[in-house]
């Protein structure tokens, strides 16, 4: 029997470029070893060995496992609004087989449960059960020129909510305000775009 004792919480959202280790303990021992299929996306995206740290448990480590796929084009063309950057995430499946080393049979498997992963990358503290959480900005006071432009990325977990992000200068007067209505769900990733001018 396969036992997982570490892996990402079925649905979360994991960030790829930090630290997301992975384990399972196999009842079998000395004789056989793991492989595992990665799908990302609903495709296969790798087929990987699984080294054991000893005799019965492997641990795989899947920091930054997509990160140079992503695809993070720039959009030239702003338009005022909350968009949801869907390509930014990414679900995951895993699928784990532990094979005999004597005739290369599989003995067992274990899927992993289902997961997402989010571009990022450098490394910072994150856990996709916040209300809501801003991505990679850490000024509390950003300043823009007249004629800046802002793109903010930001996530949230809702339950048919309203979503309204509104940008203020620096005497509380209404520069932009943009909504969306009966927001449903916990994987949402939007940019909330703003042309100043």
């Amino acid at each position: 029997m396969i036992t997982i004792n570490a892996a990402p919480v079925e649905n979360s959202i994991i960030l790829d470029a930090n630290d997301s280790v992975i384990s399972i303990t196999s009842s079998n021992g000395a004789g056989y070893y793991f492989r595992a299929n990665i799908t990302i996306d609903g495709q296969l995206f790798d087929e990987q060995g699984w080294s054991r740290k000893d005799a019965v448990t492997a641990e795989k480590n899947i920091k930054k496992l997509y990160n140079a796929y992503f695809t993070t084009a720039f959009n030239e063309n702003f338009v005022n609004g909350i968009t949801e950057q869907s390509h930014l995430i990414k679900p995951v499946s895993i699928e784990v087989m532990e094979y005999r080393l004597a005739d290369d049979t599989v003995a067992q498997s274990i899927t992993l449960p289902d997961f997402y992963l989010m571009y990022n990358t450098v490394s910072t503290a994150f856990s996709d059960t916040e209300k809501i959480r801003f991505l990679g900005i850490d000024a509390p006071i950003m300043m823009v020129s007249e004629a800046g432009k802002i793109s903010i990325p930001f996530m949230v977990n809702a339950v048919s909510e309203n979503i309204v992000v509104k940008t203020e200068d620096n005497f509380n007067t209404i520069l932009h305000s943009a909504s969306l209505s009966s927001v449903e769900g916990k994987r949402f990733l939007f940019t909330i775009l703003i042309c100043l001018q």
